[in-house]
């Protein structure tokens, strides 16, 4: 696609061509649908304007539109808006490798903490007392229970 189509289909006045729209209402579905905890943190508006922006910006090269958005944490991390939120990436990070089962990778290296605090926030739970440690890192896993998926902290250097 050129550079016009993608430096217009933010003029929301100007999506009424039918292709922009679906384009643009398509991939801010899948952003929604994949990145859970970080639509919570923000909130609905605060998301879809990040949401919007990273459409606008980053062009797909997702062939399955559920690898879209691969890149949509390290985009949230380049945003001086956030810059108060550095725990946003690795929210991002795991609910992109949450919602593709681990598709595309075997685990992640996320900071200490940060898998704690995903899960009370994709459990509607108190963070208050969740301790993020920026020094270490731990990996996140995927395994199987049963018939049902889970993530643990598999290894690393949190204390």
């Amino acid at each position: 696609m050129d550079d016009k189509f993608y430096n217009d289909i933010l003029e929301l006045a100007d999506l009424n061509n039918p292709y922009q729209a679906n384009y643009f209402y398509a991939h801010l579905f899948q952003l929604e649908k994949v990145f859970v905890s970080v639509r919570t943190i923000l909130g609905q508006n605060n998301f879809k304007y990040f949401a919007s922006q990273f459409i606008k910006e980053i062009h797909s090269d997702a062939e399955n539109m559920d690898f879209y958005g691969w890149d949509f944490p390290k985009f949230l991390a380049n945003r001086v808006e956030l810059s108060q939120m550095p725990y946003l990436r690795d929210l991002a990070s795991i609910d992109y490798y949450w919602f593709n089962l681990g598709q595309r990778n075997k685990d992640i290296s996320v900071v200490c903490g940060a898998l704690n605090l995903w899960s009370k926030v994709i459990n509607s739970e108190n963070t208050e007392g969740v301790e993020l440690n920026a020094d270490h890192s731990e990996i996140v896993e995927l395994y199987l229970e049963g018939e049902q998926y889970f993530l643990r902290a598999s290894r690393g250097a949190c204390k």
